[in-house]
């Protein structure tokens, strides 16, 4: 869960260490299998993050206890201020997913590369192709909670 005002923005997570999740690409470099990039717009606006709440979870524990990172306090439906992971009646909003022009890996590495050079790269294009069609979204969406 990001914060709303960067709901426009694609945010990876991290996973332990701070490194980016790069999985998806090793698997796709090492099988040699396409990337199918997938877009979903318009969730973010079914409640309002306000904070994260990383370092609450931290100091909470909640990753061992829920297997959460974080702890986010957020504004929404029916308990007005919701303070951790609990459940809310989503806001109408209008919600778009689609599914990107699949990929292969071998089209944006080159042989010389070094495994992690290859793996960064799968990786970023992937993000680039995703971000660039979530501002396709933010350009025809006028208003925030029915786009």
């Amino acid at each position: 869960m990001n914060n709303f005002s960067i709901k426009d923005f694609y945010v990876v997570g991290h996973s332990k260490g701070g490194l980016y999740p790069s999985g998806f690409a090793k698997v796709a470099i090492t099988r040699n299998v396409p990337i199918v990039p997938m877009v979903s717009v318009g969730g973010h606006e079914t409640l309002f993050i306000l904070y994260r709440g990383e370092f609450l979870a931290k100091k909470l524990r909640i990753e061992r206890l829920i297997r959460s990172r974080a702890f986010p306090i957020s504004i929404a439906l029916p308990w007005i201020i919701s303070i951790g992971p609990v459940s809310h009646l989503p806001l109408p909003a209008k919600c778009q997913i689609e599914i990107l022009q699949p990929f292969l890996p071998g089209d944006v590495i080159s042989v010389s590369m070094s495994s992690h050079e290859k793996t960064e790269r799968v990786y970023n294009e992937t993000v680039c192709r995703l971000q660039q069609k979530m501002n396709e979204y933010k350009t025809r969406r006028r208003l925030p909670i029915v786009g």
